[in-house]
């Protein structure tokens, strides 16, 4: 007697896609706490700034209160993204030389923050993805 096996694959790409999405926002808000804390050396004062390619010290907490993280899911791919919106947020990741908009002529080596918190978590981001505990 044989039996019979139905699946509807297209519940089963849904049920897929969901827990990729839920897996990648998890990953990413991983990453965005890492880059928080990365980015929470004290410095107050702003008389010690931090040095060139080592990663902003906090003044304000501009900068960390910036730091978001998401998710979008476009046809049937699933995109994850850390990002920073504060003006200076690019300035700081890959440095600037030239005429800022004050009229400043700056040369500023870059002090990243979010491509080492990705570089440096990449292993524990991937866990995350796979499903794995960490």
């Amino acid at each position: 007697m044989p039996i019979r096996v139905d699946i509807n694959i297209k519940s089963y790409e849904e049920m897929v896609q969901n827990q990729l999405r839920e897996r990648m926002e998890a990953a990413m808000d991983h990453a965005a706490a890492k880059c928080k804390k990365r980015l929470s050396r004290s410095n107050a004062s702003g008389a010690s700034p931090s040095k060139a390619r080592e990663s902003p010290k906090k003044v304000t907490g501009q900068l960390i209160r910036s730091i978001k993280s998401g998710v979008e899911v476009k046809k049937g791919v699933v995109h994850g993204y850390l990002s920073a919106d504060t003006p200076y947020a690019l300035r700081l990741e890959f440095g600037f030389v030239g005429t800022d908009s004050a009229g400043r002529h700056v040369k500023q080596a870059p002090r990243p923050y979010l491509r080492p918190t990705l570089s440096e978590e990449g292993k524990q981001i991937a866990n995350i993805l796979i499903g794995k505990k960490i």
